[in-house]
């Protein structure tokens, strides 16, 4: 019997303390050009600094160094929804796109496929989000026409999903139940982009804050699905390029800085606690397994104080 007991109060605290853990904090990735000289280069020079991947303080936007990407040109990152991997999209050595997976720990990136346009297409992936069945949509920028794309995770091929109809900076995406992309022309925008023909439709103004609202231009978003927070990597582009990590309510348009972090920033990914390449419970099935576990030690033990009182 007082096996039992102590069993089952060390699975009661086991579970409680899986329980906790499974409610950790969300960890934000971010791929920045490893020099402070973006805001000093032409456009065409800027692509072919190399890119280092930084973990980032969700609460002070602060950037730590993890380790050069390999690649240069990096617009798109993200968490596969499925199997938690993190993916780029970068430009390899002919300048041309690339899809790597990205070691979190060391930021090394190993080429999966050199992209391919189809059809005669081009442009450059704006930036990268993962539907939650592990579809992997692409923005692309194109001087002629910016489309929204698909990339075949088995053959790299971009397929071109339809033109957006519209043409600003920035064009971080991300999905919720339904596909963000974040804009600038005149003003910051959220729109919404169909995922069958790439159309986007007005969503809502943004509304950014000084001190980055003089040329607010969002390069990269992406969603906490534990706290249902979206995250963006924005850059204020005045005389001196500010970059900071920011939230983005789709509801309101309210933009929010959490603080400055990395000198070109572009592209950012959020790894949810629940990420995981084995199952595990959720912090509401531990709490009702120690629950459990608890109340059968206290009617076990009640039983027994019973039997010696008579």
């Amino acid at each position: 019997m007082g096996r039992l007991i102590t069993l089952s109060i060390l699975f009661c605290l086991l579970f409680m303390q899986a329980g906790f853990a499974n409610a950790a904090e969300v960890e934000i990735f971010g791929i920045a050009d490893d020099e402070e000289v973006r805001r000093s280069l032409s456009a065409e020079a800027r692509i072919r600094l190399d890119s280092t991947l930084y973990r980032i303080d969700y609460k002070t936007g602060f950037a730590s160094l993890v380790g050069p990407v390999g690649y240069h040109g990096c617009g798109g990152l993200d968490f596969h929804p499925i199997t938690g991997q993190l993916y780029a999209t970068c430009l390899g050595e002919s300048h041309n796109p690339v899809l790597l997976n990205v070691d979190p720990y060391t930021g090394y990136g190993t080429k999966i496929f050199e992209l391919q346009f189809e059809n005669g297409d081009f442009g450059v992936i704006a930036d990268i989000s993962f539907r939650y069945d592990g579809t992997l949509f692409a923005y692309i920028e194109s001087m002629a026409e910016s489309y929204l794309a698909i990339i075949n995770m088995h053959t790299g091929l971009i397929q071109n999903l339809g033109p957006v109809g519209i043409l600003g900076e920035g064009n971080g995406i991300a999905f919720n139940d339904v596909l963000y992309n974040a804009q600038t022309d005149l003003l910051p925008t959220l729109n919404v982009l169909d995922q069958t023909n790439g159309a986007a439709t007005f969503e809502t103004n943004l509304i950014v804050p000084p001190p980055a609202d003089d040329f607010p231009v969002i390069y990269s978003m992406d969603k906490d699905t534990v706290n249902n927070i979206f995250y963006g990597a924005l850059d204020n582009q005045t005389v001196i390029y500010t970059f900071y990590l920011v939230t983005i309510d789709p509801d309101s348009g309210q933009v929010d800085l959490i603080g400055e972090t990395v000198e070109g920033l572009q592209a950012l990914a959020v790894r949810n606690p629940r990420i995981s390449n084995v199952p595990t419970l959720s912090e509401y099935s531990m709490i009702a397994l120690a629950v459990i576990f608890l109340g059968s030690a206290l009617i076990v033990l009640r039983r027994r104080n019973q039997k010696i009182e008579a």
